[in-house]
């Protein structure tokens, strides 16, 4: 049977809870502290939001921050988040495939290992197409996915599930692991130009094929 990621909503409805409890430190791919510093403030949409972690950091520092997710649970517990770092901001069920805003309406947005759950190349360029579209001119975007050439994954196929663990069941999550050059290739496809390629900030190796994650800050130049 092909792989599909039909049911990546209802996994992350059941891991929801386990994911609050482990995924409390924003720091494991970027630091969102640096990037809400340097941006000057605007509106901020996080795709794929999950608990909250990253764009909590940007509503600290003034930014007015819009979080979606395909998982209700995931944004009752990115409410709990909220509430307990006294912030607060829209959470909205949706698809990254589907983004309920107008064209031109974010200064900024984040979307971090959300579009490696996307079983379809025409479905991964849809994802930066609707970034690109909500976003305002000169606007942008830093988008991460898993990295295909991953010590854990080189040698195995970049498409699969990969398990998480929660209360005695592993759940199977789609994966497509990205290329670095896959990743800058569909965001040029949905208009963007490509400022920077790059892993994970604790990532120390000179090249950056190994590294866990692929990053992309991109810009919506027009």
């Amino acid at each position: 049977m092909p792989l599909t990621d039909a049911n990546i909503e209802n996994v992350y409805d059941s891991i929801a809870e386990g994911w609050y409890h482990l995924r409390q430190n924003p720091f494991v791919i970027f630091n969102p502290e640096k990037y809400a510093k340097s941006w000057p403030e605007g509106k901020l949409l996080d795709v794929g939001c999950g608990n909250g972690a990253y764009s909590i950091v940007f509503a600290k520092h003034g930014f007015r921050c819009v979080g979606v997710d395909a998982s209700g649970q995931m944004l009752r517990w990115a409410k709990k988040n909220t509430d307990k770092n006294k912030v607060s901001f829209p959470l909205i069920r949706a698809n990254c495939l589907d983004l309920p805003f107008k064209d031109n309406t974010f200064d900024y947005a984040l979307s971090v290992a959300v579009f490696h759950h996307l079983d379809s190349e025409d479905k991964r360029l849809k994802a930066f197409g609707e970034v690109f579209r909500v976003l305002k001119p000169n606007g942008i975007a830093l988008v991460t996915a898993w990295n295909k050439t991953q010590p854990r994954f080189i040698f195995r196929k970049a498409d699969r599930y990969v398990a998480w663990n929660h209360k005695g069941t592993a759940y199977q999550r789609y994966y497509h692991m990205f290329a670095y050059g896959e990743m800058g290739y569909l965001a040029k496809r949905a208009g963007f130009r490509v400022l920077k390629l790059f892993p994970e900030e604790s990532y120390k190796l000179p090249v950056k094929t190994f590294s866990k994650n692929v990053c992309a800050l991109l810009k919506k130049q027009i």
